[in-house]
C-alpha cells in the first residue's frame, strides 16, 4: 500500500491530520492510521525514557494489523 507523499502531509491547518485523511483514497486511510498510531506510540516510549521499538518490530506490528483489518473487512456483515 501507498502512503501520502511529503507534499500530502504539508498543511498549515490547525486540523492538517484531519485533512489529510479526508483528502485520500479509502485505501489508504488505514495504513495512514496505523502508521500514525506506531509513531505516536514510539514517541511516548521515548518520552518516557523506554527504549524505541525496533522498526522491524513495528513493521511486523502494523502488517499483522493491516492484514487483521482486511479480514474483518471481507467478512459479510450478516455474519459478524
Amino acid at each position: 500500500m501507498r502512503l501520502p507523499s511529503d507534499t500530502e502531509l504539508c498543511m498549515s491547518v490547525d486540523s492538517w491530520f484531519q485533512s489529510v485523511i479526508g483528502q485520500l483514497p479509502p485505501h489508504m486511510v488505514d495504513t495512514t492510521l496505523l502508521v500514525a498510531w506506531r509513531a505516536w506510540y514510539a514517541r511516548n516510549e521515548v518520552t518516557h525514557d523506554k527504549p524505541l521499538p525496533p522498526i522491524i518490530g513495528s513493521h511486523r506490528f502494523l502488517s499483522g494489523y493491516i492484514k487483521q483489518i482486511g479480514d474483518v473487512k471481507s467478512i459479510p456483515t450478516e455474519n459478524l
